[in-house]
């Protein structure tokens, strides 16, 4: 098999990637698929952990069939590669995936980019960087600067995995003193503010709270956050009239009705909320 695999954390991270790599012969892109934010993490790489880890991250966020690229991914020949390259920034995810791949893929020739480099070329401030905010020529530039992984390095990276893969915490994000333990609540606060007394779009509450806390979870977990607010009667839920063609969009993407005090708030474009 030979030449290198670059690991990246996400399908539009990977999407960019390929794009940097093209004209440069024997280099793959692999996806890891889950968001190492959310969720009690899987202890080992076995079916049993992976299968109740991708659950309970299907129940915080909405993201379904994680398991089969999630175990298709620890199961990677990491041996066959001349070169292994884990690409990671700030953000919490590929911090924790770093750490998660030091410790699966101890016998090869690891190599990392740090994302982070990239930061003086972006014509925006970037709090947490990672590969999903470059362009396809800021990953072919950031290939230059791929660098081995120290023996003390790969050391302590695995280490910090084997004290990770223990956390039982509904969330993990960014902190002042690196990556801090939450519960899964801990936005509830900042989504009732966004909301007021007045009915708001889903949508335009969820992006507010997503800026203000510097994008720490995604849409899907803030969406299934909203509804637990509605059935505990903190909020109230008030249905938007959609055009027809989005709200077949909505049913053809097999998302399921999922009604409370008799409004579907299966989609944020479906509805308002206000609070109580």
């Amino acid at each position: 098999m030979g030449g290198i695999l670059h690991i990246v954390g996400g399908a539009s991270a990977a999407g960019t990637l390929k794009a940097g790599l093209q004209g440069r012969c024997g280099e793959s892109v692999a996806a890891f698929p889950c968001g190492l934010r959310y969720g009690s993490l899987f202890r080992d790489f076995g079916e049993a952990e992976l299968r109740r880890y991708v659950a309970e991250v299907e129940r915080l966020t909405g993201c379904v069939g994680a398991f089969d690229p999630l175990h298709a991914f620890v199961g990677i020949d990491f041996g066959g590669y001349d070169k292994v390259a884990v690409w990671h920034g700030g953000d919490v995810d590929e911090t924790i995936m770093y750490y998660m791949v030091c410790a699966l893929a101890a016998d090869v020739a690891l190599y990392e980019v740090r994302v982070g480099d990239v930061l003086p070329r972006l014509k925006y401030p970037v709090r947490y960087p990672s590969l999903a905010v470059c362009s396809a020529d800021d990953a072919a530039w950031l290939c230059g600067r791929m660098t081995a992984v120290s023996t003390e390095r790969r050391a302590s990276a695995a280490g910090q995995w084997n004290i990770w893969r223990h956390s039982d915490a509904a969330l993990r994000i960014p902190s002042e003193v690196g990556i801090a333990e939450v519960p899964e609540d801990y936005f509830d606060g900042n989504i009732v503010a966004a909301c007021g007394a007045e009915y708001r779009k889903a949508a335009r509450v969820v992006g507010e709270v997503l800026c203000a806390a510097d994008f720490a979870v995604g849409d899907g977990f803030l969406h299934r956050r909203i509804v637990a607010l509605l059935r505990e009667g903190r909020l109230s839920a008030r249905a938007e009239e959609v055009p027809e063609r989005l709200r077949c969009a909505i049913m053809e993407a097999g998302i399921a009705p999922l009604a409370v005090g008799g409004v579907d708030v299966s989609a944020m474009p479906l509805f308002s909320v206000a609070a109580v």
